[in-house]
């Protein structure tokens, strides 16, 4: 009697632990594996932030909205940890549309980029057009150290600090996850013969997005 006992036991113990594996895998892949929710902010025309399900805030901020030709357009994109603990995130490589960077050198050791539409465009229709080239297809650039290998992104406390941990046995390194690009104009054609033009009159679409799907528009005009 008491061996039926202790081998039921033993098996109440078994699928008890089976279960708890199963739960671990589950929370430790749905990260990575689902796709994230999204909330829209907009706090006014010249800042937007769309807020994820992973306890990130993705924020794209124009310095103005109304240019004139020549005039240099400043955009900064941030990325925040809204929860107030530690929020570590993997890599998914779910950029929500192409052409993203932050810079000639593309989008660093960041998870996210910009990229300026010529027109007026929604959520809906931006994936469909082709960026504007705002880094000079010309110029050699001595691009700063790259990560390579990323595997994730560990934010600190309601904080746009976070470290950067690789696949290599290196120490994590921590930056702020804030970018700024400016600029008066874009270039058309490829090297060595790309021309470059300041933007010309019109409404013009500026989208932000990061690599587990947020994505962010604003708008500016030239007049």
């Amino acid at each position: 009697m008491r061996e039926k006992f202790n081998l039921r036991l033993i098996s109440v113990f078994v699928v008890l632990a089976a279960l708890i594996c199963a739960g671990v895998l589950l929370s430790s892949s749905s990260e990575s594996n689902e796709p994230a929710t999204y909330t829209s902010i907009t706090l006014d025309q010249y800042s937007s932030t769309v807020i994820s399900s992973y306890g990130l805030s993705l924020t794209l901020s124009l310095n103005s909205t109304t240019y004139h030709p020549g005039e240099q357009i400043s955009i900064t994109i941030n990325e925040k940890n809204t929860l107030a603990r530690e929020n570590n995130i993997h890599v998914a490589n779910r950029w929500p549309v192409q052409g993203l960077s932050v810079g000639p050198c593309g989008t660093l050791n960041y998870p996210f980029g910009i990229s300026i539409l010529k027109g007026y465009y929604d959520i809906k229709s931006v994936a469909a057009i082709t960026p504007l080239q705002l880094f000079d297809p010309n110029a050699v650039y001595h691009c700063p150290m790259i990560l390579a290998g990323i595997v994730s992104y560990d934010f600190q406390p309601g904080s746009d600090v976070a470290a950067i941990y690789t696949s290599y046995d290196s120490e994590p390194w921590s930056i702020n996850m804030t970018a700024k690009v400016t600029s008066a104009g874009f270039w058309i054609g490829s090297r060595p013969k790309a021309t470059f033009s300041n933007f010309t009159p019109g409404i013009y679409t500026v989208v932000g997005g990061d690599e587990w799907g947020a994505l962010v528009i604003l708008h500016f005009t030239i007049s």
